[in-house]
């Protein structure tokens, strides 16, 4: 089962020539859109790293002070083509205890960024389609397996 395109949004995105701003006009843009994570590309659209909320609030309570938003820039985020299964993403979301990932398109645009709890929430609400009785079935065999 993929992300169904209707589940995804495209975002407003952050350009890298924006990175010499403060991190405060950062805070304030995400704050604006009510986003927790932002992504930063170049002229080209190409990914280089995704602002996150919580790392600026922390970083700018731990030292503050002018902040580069390459101070609070994560630059290998997770990403995923719309065209994935969505076991991929929650495999890898969970192996490596990630929080989001980024969805891309074919062309490696960025489309969405997604939290580990919308990922959550969207395979709750296909598992509730199925047959519970054939769920059960599936997680009993999986973990007879050891294949987890």
């Amino acid at each position: 089962m993929s992300l169904p395109e209707s589940e995804i949004a495209i975002q407003p995105l952050i350009k890298s020539a924006d990175q010499s701003l403060p991190v405060w006009k950062f805070w304030k843009l995400m704050k604006l859109q009510k986003r927790k994570f932002l992504p930063l590309v170049d002229e080209r659209g190409d990914l280089k790293g995704v602002v996150r909320g919580r790392d600026i609030a922390t970083l700018t309570a731990l030292s503050p002070g002018s902040l580069n938003i390459n101070d609070v820039l994560d630059t290998t985020p997770f990403c995923v083509k719309l065209t994935d299964p969505i076991s991929k993403l929650v495999k890898e979301l969970t192996s490596k205890g990630g929080d989001y990932a980024v969805i891309l398109d074919a062309s490696n645009v960025v489309l969405e960024i997604v939290t580990v709890n919308q990922v959550l929430n969207f395979t709750n609400q296909a598992l509730q389609s199925l047959d519970r009785a054939k769920v059960f079935d599936l997680f009993q065999w999986r973990l007879s397996s050891g294949d987890n």
